[in-house]
């Protein structure tokens, strides 16, 4: 009698077996319960990759690759999902392991609750991912995430009891950098932040007097603006107390006082203070000091190595060579070295009173993006003489020294935003509009159209903000 597994063990010899494949274990990172890490087994030498969704359709697929490991971002919170790992050996055949089952962390109750609305979809800059960092004045903040439908997909909690001025996307688009300090420029756990979306690495540069912004360099180093205070004899020719800031840098992680000083609002340009608009006079940080330029927006051009500075009470953009601190030109302000093209011209004896017929220029405002030969700002508008925030875009032409207004969209209630404000380019040609202090978000369509617009619970601001493709954030290194 011929034995019956005769024929399997002839069928054998003639198919290869599939790689083995075992199920993955999937944890919430320790810091960044938002990201999840997925580990599991695979034949050595196979191409393996997990494959993940929700309500049993596993439509997400993380990068191929050869370590049987991942790190899975931008997952809705609190959902069940389902979850594989797959094989593929060199022949091309290909195993599955069996599913299994995990639930995404919970946004924290502190994070406030927000709604989109007006939306549409076919004229947004994409389905990515916005970048909503909160301020809760006693109370917390956060840098978080959000998708198109308002969902929380990521988000860091900043240092209890700091506030959080500035947040931004790295250069590099794999993490963000931020910022925070005290009202009173000498809490120890100031500095500067940089975290990886991914987890994968997180830095602290401190620098108790940072404030306002702060931005990463190519070369692995950052910057940042710091507040500074001198006795000086003003333009008037009295002595006083002037607040004033500097541009310092320093390699990641640099250990307290080792940062390079750039150059100084007092020093960039050789202007001796005056006593500006009323709110140079308004005593801000220490009761003592004239609050002269409150720079609050740093930039930096690669193709120059210069930085932009914005000072928000003198309404002066300057151009900074990074390696001297010499100032290279100044746009706006008292002694800008631009004309506009339109023909706009600042008030000579009141500086601050900006409005011309074509209301080319900004009063007192917040930059949120540099490009060449061009920024997006969020004009908070105190002197116009309609006092109403808007935002606006600018291009220049350095070697005629020109500049033009090119986008304005003013606000919706035709209000005063007293503080913050930011305004970002989007991808195809759409702006993002930041309404801190009414923690509201816009997208505009180059025509001026709304086509997306998110609000925060009442008692949240919302900070600087920006924009990723979700598969970026998703992509493996």
């Amino acid at each position: 009698m011929r034995s019956a597994a005769l024929p399997l063990l002839l069928l054998a010899a003639c198919h290869d077996l599939p790689p083995s494949v075992g199920a993955p274990t999937l944890t919430p990172d320790a810091a960044l319960p938002a990201v999840v890490h997925a580990v599991w087994d695979a034949e050595e030498g196979a191409t393996t990759w997990l494959e993940l969704g929700l309500d049993g359709e596993l439509v997400r697929s993380t990068a191929e690759g050869a370590e049987a490991e991942s790190t899975l971002l931008a997952l809705l919170p609190g959902r069940q999902y389902a979850a594989r790992a797959v094989a593929r050996d060199a022949e091309g055949l290909t195993a599955w392991s069996d599913e299994v089952a995990f639930t995404t962390e919970s946004p924290p109750p502190d994070l406030p609750e927000l709604t989109v609305s007006d939306g549409d979809a076919s004229a947004w800059a994409g389905d990515g991912l916005v970048l909503v960092p909160v301020l809760q004045l006693g109370i917390a903040s956060w840098v978080t995430f959000v998708d198109r439908a308002g969902e929380y997909v990521w988000w860091n909690a900043a240092p209890a009891g700091l506030i959080m001025p500035s947040v931004r996307i790295t250069a590099d688009g794999r993490g963000v950098l931020y910022e925070v300090n005290d009202l009173e420029y000498d809490h120890p756990d100031g500095g500067v932040h940089v975290v990886a979306f991914d987890g994968s690495s997180r830095s602290f540069t401190p620098a108790p007097k940072v404030h306002h912004d702060a931005v990463d360099l190519p070369d692995g180093r950052i910057a940042w603006l710091e507040h500074e205070e001198r006795e000086l004899e003003g333009e008037d020719g009295v002595v006083r107390s002037w607040s004033g800031d500097v541009l310092m840098e320093a390699e990641v992680g640099a250990p307290a006082g080792s940062a390079r000083r750039v150059v100084a609002s007092f020093d960039a340009g050789g202007h001796t203070p005056w006593v500006g608009c009323t709110h140079t006079q308004q005593l801000f940080y220490d009761a003592v000091s004239l609050d002269w330029t409150h720079t609050n927006s740093l930039g930096y051009d690669a193709a120059t190595d210069d930085f932009f500075l914005l000072s928000h009470h003198t309404d002066a953009l300057l151009r900074v060579d990074r390696g001297s601190g010499e100032r290279v030109w100044e746009l706006g302000g008292r002694f800008g070295e631009f004309t506009d093209v339109a023909g706009d011209v600042p008030n000579a004896e009141q500086p601050w009173r900006v409005d011309g017929p074509n209301e080319t220029w900004w009063s007192h405002g917040h930059v949120g993006e540099f490009w060449e030969g061009g920024f997006a700002l969020f004009d908070n508008g105190f002197h116009h003489e309609r006092p109403v925030s808007r935002v606006v875009a600018y291009s220049y032409d350095e070697s005629a020294r020109t500049v033009e207004r090119t986008f304005a969209f003013e606000s919706e209630a035709h209000s005063l935003s007293p503080a913050l404000g930011d305004m970002r380019r989007l991808p195809g040609g759409n702006w993002l509009a930041v309404w801190s202090m009414a923690g509201m978000m816009t997208e505009l369509t180059p025509e001026g159209r709304v086509v997306w617009r998110l609000q925060a619970e009442l008692g949240s601001a919302l900070l600087r903000s920006g924009y990723v493709e979700s598969a970026t954030m998703e992509a493996e290194e």
